[in-house]
């Protein structure tokens, strides 16, 4: 079961001038080859989507600043350390690969693990497959009316997959 899945991030992969395109060439060095990148800290998320911050959409700065309430000693800060060495797994690559089951919940309106990569995904996965739909963004499968309707597929396509009796 893949809820709201990262499975690529379109900030990573435009050259833009980006915060997360430029730390991605500096990662990868240039001709003296790969080298090691420490970033940050920097927020994790702002208030300002035009901020630098992890994750800048502004849905991730209402879903923080609400969950921070109940966790006092979370601080808003992330530091990041790239070596320029190829990532050991990446998820829409295995998604074409899998022998197993899936289901795969995708928050329609999700920018912050992309709808339309994990739709993308989603598509290359080998039968059987199951996709569910929740409306909204990232965070609408954590909570209210999206919440059920993530956890009950995620409980119907266990108990169907993995069988209810013992």
């Amino acid at each position: 079961v893949a809820q709201a899945p990262y499975v690529g991030d379109p900030y990573l992969a435009d050259v833009d001038g980006s915060l997360f395109a430029r730390i991605r060439t500096a990662a990868l060095g240039d001709e003296v080859g790969p080298c090691e990148l420490v970033v940050g800290p920097l927020p994790v998320v702002a208030a300002d989507p035009a901020d630098v911050a992890m994750l800048p959409q502004p849905e991730s700065w209402e879903w923080f600043q609400g969950v921070a309430g109940g966790a006092p000693n979370w601080k808003n800060e992330v530091t990041l350390l790239l070596d320029g060495a190829p990532a050991p797994f990446e998820p829409a690559v295995a998604a074409a690969h899998g022998a197993a089951p899936v289901l795969v919940i995708v928050a329609t309106e999700d920018r912050v693990a992309d709808a339309e990569l994990a739709r993308a995904a989603f598509a290359r996965a080998a039968e059987p497959k199951r996709l569910e739909q929740v409306v909204g963004d990232h965070f609408a499968v954590y909570h209210d009316a999206g919440f059920e309707q993530a956890s009950g597929a995620a409980r119907d396509f266990l108990v169907e997959t993995l069988g209810a009796g013992g």
